[in-house]
């Protein structure tokens, strides 16, 4: 259970460091099924084999540009032992539930994140870009499977950053950009973070709007890490909400726990400025694999989301029909080959380089997008965001099976109405 101190360190900072929470049979059991899905080649005793590319669950890296890698099993729902430690009850769950203080929905699993020491680190900055998650949670949860040395890929935190990146967003959970969220982060990109390193069990619980990063691992082993997050039942009443100047009105638990002393102090950490990244010549001419390209404008494009804002997903993948309310790109550039799109006779030009997606901003009332200049299947969705955004309208969702020489499609803003085509 936490104290008090604790409960006033995480309003100070941002984050908590709870050492020993998971047993130690849990971790080498996920250390175990991290194995499983890493590289065959890999061996468990000879850092010289873990080289080269590696395809995770969301993109192909290498491991010049740093080793973290994201295995986001589905078959760990049904694990016992995680089951045990992360969902209720459990330690982590009452740790979450502690401070929150209100009934927690299902915590949504993240998966198992490892970190390999990177080939040439000397040409890496001491961290990777800074980030605040784009989906909602309260709290997200990183737990070592094995001890963490400094240097040794472990997270790397601003304290303090969560306070006042709170006012840079219009939505309490949302990634909803307020429009000096960019300048915020900026100033905090320019102060150097610390590094938390740890020992196997150690569950680290982060605010969600404080900005945090993996550090470059650079030492002879691979960082173990089990993620989740943690939010209360009514997640979409909050999700609708913008903040307010109180950053705990919805942290009951963490108030009580804190005798509601210490809430508004200053963070524990003066922190320095940043050292500036060495690049090199091979880093500017080298180019990203298609589906770590994909995965970062992914991550871009679910940045840019707004309320009420109406979007165009134009792919040569079926798989974005699945995808719900995101706008995750897994086709090719369809721009490159030739796709022209006009809305109501206006070109549209496309933000991202995998398929092809375009804010629409459309007036209200019925409008028409013209596609032409490819001779291949494409699958279309028009999306009008709201919050929550799990809770977005799909306004058109068409499949155009054969070559596009010319094909309209009609949508009407506001409306859940179904899609005509006219081939």
């Amino acid at each position: 259970m936490l104290t008090a101190d604790q409960a006033r360190f995480f309003a100070r900072n941002g984050y908590v460091q709870v050492p020993g929470v998971v047993d130690a049979e849990t971790c080498r059991h996920l250390v175990d099924r991290t194995w499983k899905v890493l590289p065959s080649h890999w061996r468990r005793d000879d850092p010289g084999t873990w080289r080269g590319e590696v395809t995770d669950s969301c993109h192909t890296v290498h491991l010049d540009r740093g080793g973290l890698l994201k295995f986001q099993l589905r078959e760990l729902a049904d694990d016992a032992l995680v089951q045990q430690a992360f969902m209720r009850p459990s330690p982590v769950h009452d740790l979450a539930h502690q401070l929150i203080g209100r009934p927690l929905h299902r915590y949504r699993r993240r998966g198992l994140y490892a970190v390999a020491p990177a080939e040439r680190p000397e040409r890496l900055a001491r961290a990777s870009a800074p980030h605040v998650e784009a989906h909602p949670a309260q709290i997200v949860m990183l737990c070592y499977l094995d001890d963490v040395a400094p240097n040794g890929g472990g997270l790397m935190v601003w304290p303090g950053s969560h306070r006042d990146l709170w006012q840079g967003f219009r939505s309490k959970l949302e990634y909803a950009a307020a429009p000096d969220l960019e300048a915020r982060i900026a100033r905090w990109q320019r102060l150097a973070p610390i590094e938390l390193p740890g020992r196997r069990g150690d569950v680290i619980l982060t605010h969600n709007r404080l900005l945090h990063s993996p550090s470059v691992n650079r030492s002879q082993r691979i960082r173990f890490a089990f993620l989740c997050d943690y939010m209360v039942t009514d997640h979409d009443v909050l999700c609708r909400q913008a903040p307010g100047a109180n950053l705990w009105e919805d942290w009951p638990g963490l108030v009580a726990l804190a005798e509601g002393r210490g809430l508004d102090d200053a963070a524990d950490f003066e922190l320095g400025d940043a050292q500036p990244v060495r690049r090199r010549f091979w880093w500017r001419w080298a180019r990203p694999a298609a589906s770590s390209r994909n995965k970062g404008e992914a991550s871009n494009l679910a940045r840019l989301r707004q309320q009420g804002d109406v979007w165009l997903s134009v792919s040569d993948s079926p798989r974005v029909f699945d995808r719900g309310d995101t706008l995750d790109p897994f086709g090719s550039d369809l721009t490159a080959a030739g796709l022209r799109v006009h809305l109501d006779g206006v070109p549209l030009s496309s933000r991202s380089r995998g398929d092809f997606t375009a804010c629409l901003s459309p007036r209200p009332g019925q409008h028409q997008i013209t596609l032409a200049g490819i001779d291949r299947p494409l699958w279309l969705r028009v999306l009008q965001f709201e919050l929550p955004f799990t809770r977005s309208r799909v306004l058109a969702k068409v499949a155009l099976d054969g070559a596009v020489a010319r094909a309209t499609v009609a949508f009407e803003v506001g409306s859940a109405t179904p899609a005509s085509t006219a081939p």
